[in-house]
């Protein structure tokens, strides 16, 4: 006999399992597969008038729950369109935004681990307010340091540095490590916009060495950045910048090499994994027992590595060039790891 389960739980379970859902799911598929509505032990009736009570608390909080007909397969079941699940716009005004970031610096000297999370929130509750709309200066002369800006001096130092740049639309000058090419060089760079990004900062901005946009990470500035001087050392950041289309996409289309668009199947096991990583730059399409996935890729070593990292689960299908050269890749792991 299944333990019972309070409301609230059960009505989380059927949230997240309607999220979940790619297509519109029927009464019975719930019945069976959600907790608190797959009591065996219970009347159907009783189920279908707790789903019913459940739907009206949902509906009261702004879920926009719907019963609606999925046009692939003509069945008529319940969705949530996931807009309808987010958040709303948060008033923030510049006093509470302070407050919050003395709270971030203050855990910081605590635990690494609460100032990594306390980051995240005041990011996301940054961006989901309508300081997100206004100029850079709030945002920048109010950055949340991580455990680990505050404890490198040299990163807190570019952090605030580099936070003025963008602000006040100053160019900078400093060295920097390419690990790719194994040796450092001075950078002049027109700073656009900095982001925290899986543990780690990043600064984009377009350099004028190599006259085109570039991403750079700070822990590999190797100096001081320091602001250039002059006539021609301002400049206008396009009102179409948008940081998320260079920070946060997938090691595979970190390149400048010709792209190819790859597709991958997926079994059930594998497309769970890639629907809980959510890696940019993938779009993923259920299937039978399975998903197929398709993405342009233009450093393939970096998404062979991924598929490596997914096993048996995922199969590289096309191109079949590509094909052949992951068998040949995974050959080459197997060889590394036996000698």
């Amino acid at each position: 006999m299944k333990t019972a389960i309070r409301k609230n739980e059960r009505v989380l379970n059927l949230l997240a399992y309607l999220l979940r859902s790619r297509r519109p799911v029927t009464f019975d598929r719930i019945r069976a597969d959600v907790d608190g509505y797959n009591d065996a032990d219970t009347a159907a009736a009783t189920v279908a008038r707790r789903f019913e009570r459940d739907k009206d608390t949902l509906r009261a909080v702004g879920i926009d729950l719907l019963y609606v007909d999925d046009e692939a397969t003509g069945i008529l079941g319940y969705s949530i369109p996931k807009p309808a699940a987010y958040m709303g716009d948060i008033e923030l005004s510049e006093r509470e935004v302070r407050l919050l970031m003395v709270l971030a610096a203050f855990a910081g000297a605590k635990s690494s681990a609460l100032v990594d999370n306390l980051a995240s929130a005041c990011q996301k509750l940054l961006a989901q307010s309508a300081l997100a709309d206004a100029p850079y200066g709030v945002v920048s002369r109010h950055l949340v340091y991580p455990a680990k800006a505050a404890a490198d001096g040299a990163l807190s130092s570019n952090l605030q540095a580099l936070a003025e740049a963008v602000e006040n639309r100053r160019r900078v000058t400093f060295t920097y490590y390419s690990i790719h090419r194994d040796a450092s060089s001075q950078r002049q760079v027109e700073p656009y916009g900095l982001k925290f990004f899986r543990a780690e900062w990043y600064l984009v901005g377009r350099c004028l060495e190599k006259s085109e946009m570039r991403i750079f990470r700070l822990d590999r500035v190797k100096d001081r950045a320091r602001f250039v001087t002059g006539a021609g050392a301002e400049y206008d950041i396009p009102r179409d910048f948008s940081i998320d289309d260079y920070v946060g996409r997938s090691p595979w289309e970190l390149s400048r090499k010709k792209a190819f668009t790859a597709t991958v199947e997926f079994d059930e096991i594998g497309a769970w994994l890639v629907e809980e990583a959510r890696p940019a730059g993938l779009t993923l399409r259920r299937t039978k027992g399975g998903a197929a996935g398709k993405g342009r890729v233009r450093n393939e070593t970096a998404f062979f590595k991924w598929l490596v990292g997914i096993g048996v689960h995922a199969r590289l299908t096309s191109p079949e060039d590509a094909a052949a050269r992951f068998v040949e890749f995974v050959r080459s792991l197997e060889r590394q790891c036996a000698g």
